[in-house]
């Protein structure tokens, strides 16, 4: 079997014109006619693929969250979860240090708490808000909880490093 992984952003989307060229879905769509597997690869959430501009983008599978959940449309063909001890660590640790975290499961993303850090890194470099998809608990700490039947593919701390400001 032959497959080809085509990096998403910035390569076969421009985000510039934010559109896929039709050269390229031209060339993708040969490809596949000839019996070639076509991936989409990204760093992203299966979510925010909902949120692209996608929809002449034909593929045979998504590699997603930089390889940590990666399916096809009928099934899940590799998933590569934090190991739980990991998990049951950060937790420990957020129960002592609080400050926010955004947890990614394969279907879901949310977030312990919300700050004004979080605020302003969306306000600056999330284009797409999701608002369906994220779930804010508090404005302070609070517990989350940890569900064996779920498994958490990425997580992200919001913190500040050296001399920013609030």
């Amino acid at each position: 079997m032959k497959i080809l992984f085509l990096d998403i952003d910035g390569t076969v989307l421009s985000h510039t014109a934010n559109t896929i060229p039709s050269s390229a879905l031209k060339a993708i769509n040969t490809v596949r006619k000839q019996g070639i597997k076509v991936f989409g690869c990204t760093g992203r959430h299966t979510l925010e693929l909902e949120k692209l501009p996608l929809e002449h983008l034909e593929v045979d599978g998504w590699i997603t969250m930089n390889g940590a959940y990666n399916y096809t449309e009928s099934c899940v063909i590799s998933s590569y979860p934090i190991e739980r001890q990991d998990i049951h660590a950060l937790y420990d640790f957020l129960k002592k240090k609080p400050f926010p975290v955004q947890f990614l499961e394969a279907k879901y993303m949310y977030m312990n708490m919300h700050s004004s850090l979080v605020e302003k890194v969306w306000k600056r470099f999330i284009k797409v808000m999701l608002y369906r998809a994220f779930r804010y608990f508090s404005n302070t700490a609070c517990e989350i909880p940890i569900r064996p039947e779920y498994y958490l593919f990425q997580v992200f701390t919001f913190q500040y490093i050296g001399k920013l400001s609030p």
